[in-house]
């Protein structure tokens, strides 16, 4: 008969062959499952961490734009009087000739236009002290507001009056605003044309030239473009302008491919990036005139790019500044906003040209769907050119969309247009 240590202890003990069973298969799959987890994990974290430097990388790459980019001109340059000498005239004035105008900042009448040499050398010496303590009357605000220097095309327009968008060489008084004006100058500063009381006057009495515009010949008031665009253009063919909304501190390039997807995930220096860049819709004309010309950008949480776009909704901010701007190297267009509206993803507000008929009710659709009560244009007849800014809204059947008029058109200082 066997002895009880000539068989193995599990043969006499159930429970200890039980759990010799269960440290097999099962003790493998939990290390299989742990160490998968472990990995996805890890590749989680990995796709996180380059998001965010490829995110950070756009931040950076449009960071100092305005640095890297636009070139500020000082107002106290603005006056080579010495080079307008001569006998020309524009409204009865000679070029060079430098003027202190008046304007009723309700109405924008022009009251009184006087030349500063003809305000008297009391008036001119206590023109600096009187524009600083608010005293900006005849001659006192001519001093003050000649030396003012404007934001550019890169920053936001400070304002003097909550109540007076632009123009920050205007002094104010009461009712009324002086401007300092050289006639016959070239316009130097974008700030200084973004308030709707004076910036017909300061086109007015601007140097100007003609050049083609849209297939007609034209006389365009001369302005320094703040944009280099010689060097952009070393860095992609494919900028065609740049975009400024002065009410939202919003300052970008525009690029154009010759579809709608490159640029969507690309930087203006086509390197790959989530946030994408600012671009005009590839059927659009690059020179801006078609009847509605498309931009696009993506409304990102930062505020980058068309992400501070809805604030327009807020009619106090529109009326802070109502235009934007987009520079190209040739021409520069002034654009004033007349709606903002939520709509369809797919419809005509993505026509980008329609019949004369079409346009009209295009037009009469953008105007009365806006949500800015405040903003409605006088002659609309005239209007052949509207350009639309769009973004998302976080529901793929909708987009929020600006359009903007032109309202004026320049020429680039130095422009080989210029006839």
């Amino acid at each position: 008969m066997p002895r009880y240590d000539d068989y193995d202890d599990y043969r006499y003990d159930p429970s200890l062959k039980k759990k010799k069973k269960k440290g097999g298969f099962g003790s493998f799959l939990t290390t299989v499952l742990l160490l998968a987890a472990i990995g996805v994990f890890a590749f989680s974290a990995w796709k996180l961490v380059g998001y965010y430097l490829d995110y950070k990388a756009g931040s950076d790459e449009y960071s100092n734009l305005a640095d890297r980019y636009t070139v500020v001109e000082d107002c106290k340059d603005d006056g080579d009087v010495t080079e307008l000498s001569g006998d020309e005239m524009i409204e009865g004035y000679k070029k060079g000739t430098e003027l202190l105008v008046t304007i009723d900042r309700n109405t924008g009448e022009v009251k009184e236009i006087v030349p500063k040499a003809e305000a008297g050398q009391e008036s001119v010496a206590g023109g600096a002290a009187g524009a600083e303590t608010g005293n900006a009357a005849g001659g006192n605000a001519g001093t003050g507001a000649g030396n003012a220097v404007g934001s550019t095309a890169t920053g936001k327009t400070e304002q003097k009056s909550d109540k007076v968008p632009g123009d920050t060489a205007a002094a104010q008084n009461g009712e009324e605003l002086t401007i300092s004006l050289v006639v016959g100058a070239d316009l130097k500063q974008v700030d200084e044309l973004e308030n709707p009381m004076t910036l017909p006057i300061r086109c007015l009495f601007a140097g100007q030239d003609e050049a083609v515009e849209n297939g007609e010949v034209k006389k365009l008031p001369v302005l320094k473009n703040p944009i280099d665009f010689e060097q952009l253009q070393t860095l992609n063919s494919e900028i065609i302008g740049w975009i400024r909304l002065g009410a939202l501190d919003m300052s970008y390039p525009i690029t154009q491919a010759a579809d709608n997807d490159y640029y969507l995930h690309r930087t203006f220096e086509r390197q790959d990036n989530f946030a994408g860049c600012i671009f005009l819709n590839c059927d659009n004309s690059k020179f801006f005139s078609d009847q509605n010309s498309i931009v696009y950008g993506h409304n990102m949480k930062d505020g980058s790019m068309f992400g501070k776009l809805s604030k327009l909704k807020d009619l106090e901010v529109y009326e802070s500044n109502p235009y934007f701007w987009i520079f190209t190297p040739d021409l520069i267009y002034q654009y004033r906003i007349f709606g903002a509206s939520t709509v369809d993803a797919v419809g005509d507000r993505y026509r980008v040209r329609f019949t004369q008929e079409g346009f009209k009710e295009f037009f009469e659709e953008c105007s009365t769907n806006s949500v800015l009560s405040g903003s409605k244009l006088a002659q609309t007849d005239q209007i052949d050119r509207v350009v639309t800014l769009s973004t998302c809204t976080g529901d793929s059947s909708t987009r929020f969309v600006v359009h903007g008029v032109v309202e004026k058109i320049y020429l680039a200082e130095g422009s080989p247009l210029a006839q």
